[in-house]
């Protein structure tokens, strides 16, 4: 191992590592097309995020999924995982433990910004915050009144639309078949010559994407991200 590192700490490294974007695509698309079974994983949606060290927005809408975050126990008595004093959680335990924690997500999110929660704010809210800074310093002001300004910038002064999405489920199936889509033509283009001697690599085309029926496959019907009722399920004749 180079640097003198051992072993452990060079698979600590890789094992607490962010993992590489192509691989969040498919583990969330896993997630997304109900391929992960989390009783059998032993782990959901949430979960992978925070062992990842991932980022958690509740502008995700697979965070509000009951079915992709913990199985769904038709006995109250079986218990899937334990809280902090070890009583083990049952199913309807289990759901109103998960939806306050979403609930202190939502007002985390809404809370005034800090420096510690600077980068869960959308780009062009940090572009402000930077150009108040950028002023503050040019007046020769106080490091503090700036950080003072900042924290009265509410998140709805610039919308975060970079992160926002349909929650359709039909809509998320064809955003991700696009983006994958995008990454094969993109690797697979042949590089463009330049004049200097050097290579640049081609953007995909936008004009050869196939409609929607034909991006998402037919194993991606559009079930519903909540996990449906018992009087809707068919019935065998």
């Amino acid at each position: 191992v180079p640097g003198g590192a051992t072993i452990e700490d060079a698979a600590l490294r890789v094992l607490f590592s962010a993992p590489h974007r192509d691989v969040r695509d498919v583990i969330k698309g896993l997630f997304l097309r109900d391929l992960v079974d989390t009783g059998v994983a032993g782990f959901g949606y949430g979960d992978y995020l925070v062992w990842c060290r991932l980022p958690i927005t509740p502008l995700d809408p697979l965070l509000y999924a009951h079915s992709l975050n913990f199985p769904d126990f038709q006995n109250e008595e079986e218990a899937w995982v334990v809280d902090e004093e070890g009583k083990g959680l049952t199913g309807p335990e289990l759901a109103s433990r998960f939806d306050f924690t979403i609930l202190m997500l939502q007002r985390a999110w809404q809370e005034a910004w800090t420096p510690q929660s600077h980068r869960s704010f959308s780009i062009q809210h940090k572009d402000a915050m930077k150009a108040i800074a950028l002023c503050a310093w040019k007046c020769r002001m106080p490091n503090e009144i700036a950080l003072r300004v900042n924290s009265f910038l509410p998140r709805s002064w610039w919308p975060d639309n970079d992160r926002k999405q349909c929650w359709c489920h039909d809509c998320q199936l064809m955003k991700l078949s696009t983006l994958l889509r995008e990454k094969i033509t993109a690797r697979e283009a042949p590089p463009i010559p330049q004049q200097d001697g050097g290579t640049q690599i081609s953007k995909p085309s936008t004009t050869s994407i196939p409609s929607t029926q034909a991006q998402i496959p037919a194993t991606m019907h559009n079930i519903s991200l909540m996990r449906p009722l018992l009087s809707a399920q068919p019935k065998n004749s």
